[in-house]
């Protein structure tokens, strides 16, 4: 209960539970997209689901992101580090897991 009220004093409702959230899942787009087959349509359909919208998509690849890079500074190439599909190499696991989510939201 203390936890609780004392996050209530920092951050809003709203974004209290959006960063615990993000603290119960922050492992799912990379173990996902590294260990799963993402070409099956019921692990996509699961993550989706798991995920729940975009706003949710956007928050875990950026704390992904920040996490690859805080442990591993070093690790992926130039090309590997964005997101852009008009990228020439290609994605990353956790970019192309995301514009699949992406595709089957937009379908």
């Amino acid at each position: 209960m203390r936890r609780r009220s004392a996050w209530n004093r920092v951050l809003a409702a709203t974004e209290a539970r959006l960063v615990a959230w993000l603290v119960r899942n922050h492992l799912i787009l990379s173990i996902t997209s590294q260990k799963k087959d993402i070409s099956d349509p019921d692990i996509i359909h699961d993550f989706a689901r798991r995920v729940g919208d975009q706003a949710h998509l956007d928050y875990l690849y950026v704390l992904s992101v920040a996490d690859v890079r805080g442990t591993n500074p070093n690790s992926g190439t130039p090309g590997r580090r964005g997101c852009s599909r008009s990228s020439t190499s290609a994605p990353s696991a956790p970019c192309a897991a995301a514009w699949k989510l992406r595709s089957i939201r937009t379908s």
